[in-house]
């Protein structure tokens, strides 16, 4: 209910005494702003004072309830000491991991331990007696969940769609123009092909089989090499066949080569170790006469690691020997 403070009119809403009514009291010396201002006073509803410049707000057109500040202060004065929640500005506090002060605002401050990065964080608890009985809890449990789950199906394809993903938006040049041949031969081949969480660059499904074209610099570890036989072990138990070449193979065969040469099995392994050159000539030779060389450079000192990919092989100076390869 409002009453009208001049001549006591009642009515449900305060429109009804800022409609037809309020031009009864309304002059130019009394004009309709003041009018409403004595309505709202005198009905318990009294201006708010700007916290800033400390003047009475006063109420928008169309709006029904004062504004806390005016809009010309608000927009600038409210930042630093005007605002009224303003409170001293940020704070020097010591780093709990590595004692480094750095500045932080009090809303920014969770808990008794705060750090400079999220490296000190990560560092801090990591030892285990700055960790909480929950957090130790929860690492357990998480240690005894991870493997479930990164081993689960639903885990393994997702990790191998989004490799194959990657590896369709980011493809080296000379797989490209591998698979441009491969198509160009067969017509239809599917890019990085997926069987039991094992990715594949290319599949040709007209004959059954799959492809693979390996960079010397990734795929010469010993890792690699063990992962690769698990992927043909797989694509085998599915009744696929692999063939794989090699990036060295392709550089030094003519695009017309390259599919055939890819089926023949390697028979031959060259280990490369720092300190060592490698007679180029000889190898190309030898693949173009059918012989498959498969080089492998690695820094490590000579060993006998990849003995199992080429049959096995009595010393690695016979090869040294038989290739040209001098230090």
């Amino acid at each position: 209910m409002y009453i009208c403070p001049i001549c006591g009119l009642v009515t449900k809403t305060l429109h009804g005494l800022m409609g037809r009514h309020a031009n009864k009291h309304v002059t130019q010396e009394y004009p309709i702003t003041l009018y409403k201002r004595d309505v709202l006073i005198h009905n318990g509803r009294p201006p708010k004072v700007c916290p800033i410049c400390h003047e009475e707000t006063h109420i928008p057109k169309g709006e029904s309830e004062y504004p806390q500040f005016h809009r010309k202060c608000y927009n600038k004065y409210i930042a630093g000491t005007y605002n009224p929640n303003y409170k001293g500005g940020p704070l020097t506090i010591l780093c709990a991991y590595c004692d480094t002060p750095f500045n932080r605002y009090q809303s920014q401050l969770i808990g008794n331990n705060n750090f400079c990065s999220t490296s000190c964080a990560m560092k801090f608890y990591a030892i285990a007696s700055n960790r909480t009985e929950k957090q130790l809890i929860s690492d357990q449990e998480n240690r005894r969940r991870l493997p479930i789950i990164s081993n689960s199906d639903k885990c393994r394809n997702a990790r191998a769609n989004a490799i194959a993903k990657l590896q369709r938006q980011h493809k080296s040049k000379i797989e490209s123009d591998f698979l441009a041949v491969l198509r160009g031969f067969y017509g239809e081949v599917i890019d990085q092909y997926i069987i039991d969480g094992y990715t594949f660059d290319a599949f040709v499904p007209r004959i059954r089989e799959l492809f693979e074209v390996h960079g010397n610099y990734w795929h010469s570890s010993l890792k690699s090499h063990l992962t690769h036989d698990k992927k043909i072990k797989v694509a085998e138990q599915h009744g696929y066949r692999v063939n794989t070449i090699w990036c060295d193979e392709l550089n030094m065969l003519p695009t017309n080569n390259w599919i055939w040469h890819s089926k023949i099995p390697i028979s031959e392994i060259v280990v490369i170790h720092d300190g060592y050159t490698l007679d180029v000539a000889k190898i190309r030779q030898l693949r173009h006469d059918g012989t498959r060389v498969h080089v492998i450079y690695t820094n490590t000192q000579p060993d006998f690691r990849y003995a199992h990919l080429a049959g096995g092989f009595e010393c690695i100076d016979y090869y040294y020997e038989r290739y040209n390869i001098s230090k």
